[in-house]
């Protein structure tokens, strides 16, 4: 049986995704009944001239600099899904959004404002500590509960608690915020352990995501504020990783090599090790997240860096495969991964085939689901 999600994607290519107009946007006063119709046609031409502005892409470089540091960049034509196509919701969208707390009533109460969690660091004892992902998620989940019930304010009124707590105990480098993880882990593998606090590329991501979508939603330059200071941290980029200060993001020549001064590729860690490891799925999700942030933000340089992200995926994606087996959960072959992350990974290409409409991932996608079959993964609802 087709998984859903791939049925509801097939539906939308069949309508042309490129020709599609974005569904909704940034919430605003109505104008008066009072202003003219040149001030209203003045208007209109001002804000297509800014979009068109704002989605401007360079077609003329096969590189961008990402502060300071050259990076690869292939081009392509991005496109503005539907809201029915955002690829970042609950688990990379494998299930069609739905709203997971239907009782507005209670979700002051039931809801805590950061989400924890139990895990173990190899041998050592279990630790309770913040799950930053899990926190945006739910920031995430509850945004489209507003949108499902027709406006009810106490879904946001939730969303912003959480935001003021997580705000609360983020870091601030470089005019970029990152939310810590506040227990130890180990990436795969075990051999790199993460001791408190740590930061990585995959929860920023679903952070970008929450503060774009809840820019959407209510046109609040607080939120837009919030969400340009987590894409700062996706800029703040590194070539090595034994600094001492918190990165994210680093730039290597090959999936192995960091770059000194040559241009290299842009990659977004979910785990920040040295050396990097290259996760997948964390890299993937981190680029849902600037996928986010250029569709509701906009700006040349917010489409540069998802340019970039982008291109390392489709420059590198044959590293990941394993012909005939599942693909490889990350380079650094510490940990080979599983069916499910397979699966998760042919879901993702297909995903970044739709909001690229590049045929390289969808062939990507086809290729893995050749080498071992797609396991639908359904996560439990609440």
């Amino acid at each position: 049986m087709e998984k859903s999600g791939s049925t509801r994607r097939k539906a939308l290519r069949s309508l042309g995704l490129g020709g599609l107009l974005l569904l909704g946007g940034c919430s605003g006063e109505q104008a008066s009944s009072g202003e003219t119709e040149e001030t209203n046609e003045a208007e209109m031409e001002n804000e297509t001239n800014d979009t068109e502005n704002n989605r401007t892409q360079n077609v003329d470089s096969d590189r961008v600099e990402i502060s300071g540091i050259p990076v690869h960049r292939n081009q392509y034509d991005l496109v503005e899904l539907p809201f029915e196509g955002w690829p970042q919701y609950g688990e990379e969208r494998i299930l069609p959004p739905y709203c997971e707390y239907p009782n507005a009533a209670a979700v002051d109460e039931e809801i805590p404002d950061l989400q924890m969690n139990t895990v173990t660091l190899m041998e050592v004892e279990d630790d309770e500590g913040h799950h930053p992902l899990r926190t945006t998620r739910t920031m995430m989940r509850l945004i489209h509960c507003y949108r499902e019930s027709d406006g009810d304010e106490r879904y946001l009124e939730k969303a912003d608690s959480i935001s003021a707590a997580l705000v609360d105990i983020a870091t601030e480098q470089d005019g970029a915020l990152y939310f810590p993880y506040t227990f130890d882990w180990s990436s795969p593998g075990g051999e790199q352990p993460l001791y408190s606090p740590w930061f990585g590329g995959m929860s920023q991501g679903t952070a970008l995501t929450a503060y774009a979508h809840l820019y959407e939603v209510t046109g609040s330059e607080h939120y837009r504020e919030l969400a340009d200071r987590v894409f700062q941290s996706f800029t703040n980029v590194r070539r090595t990783t034994g600094e001492d200060d918190i990165w994210t993001t680093v730039v290597t020549e090959t999936p192995t090599e960091l770059s000194d001064e040559e241009m290299g590729y842009f990659w977004i860690e979910e785990y920040p090790t040295e050396p990097p490891n290259h996760v997948l799925n964390g890299f993937v999700v981190g680029l849902f997240g600037l996928y986010d942030y250029w569709l509701h933000v906009g700006g040349q340089k917010s489409a540069d860096v998802l340019q970039a992200a982008l291109t390392t995926v489709e420059d590198h994606i044959d590293d990941f495969r394993e012909p005939g087996e599942i693909s490889w959960y990350a380079l650094s072959r510490g940990y080979r991964g599983n069916v499910h992350y397979h699966s998760t990974h042919i879901n993702q290409l297909e995903l970044l085939y739709d909001l690229s409409g590049h045929e390289r991932f969808l062939e990507a996608a086809e290729t893995f689901r050749e080498d071992h079959a797609y396991k639908e993964y359904r996560p439990d609802r609440r």
